[in-house]
């Protein structure tokens, strides 16, 4: 299976049931561990999930949209750090 099938199938199976674990979804989606966690990499590095202590939620679009913002956008005055969102302090020159 191709990694992008893969992480498609990972996605919709952590959206119909958000509490399942890496076993389960490497039972239902007959792929190996090591595969389930490149998969979850990949998702998390596309900003479609964030890690929790429990296992992993799925972002909404609005969240997507400020975690992308957040990380490309040189001007972005906010951060999200562990799914704070959290002001970032100017270090340079002030304008009076």
């Amino acid at each position: 299976m191709k990694p992008e099938d893969l992480d498609w199938m990972i996605y919709h199976l952590l959206l119909r049931n958000p509490d399942i674990g890496e076993e389960d979804l490497s039972f239902h989606s007959n792929a190996s561990q090591d595969e389930i966690r490149a998969s979850l990499q990949r998702l998390f590095s596309a900003n479609l999930l964030e890690r929790k202590d429990d296992g992993f939620r799925i972002v909404s679009i609005q969240e997507m949209i400020l975690r992308c913002q957040a990380k490309y956008d040189k001007k972005c005055r906010f951060l999200i750090e562990n799914g704070v969102i959290k002001v970032k302090f100017d270090s340079g020159p002030k304008d009076d």
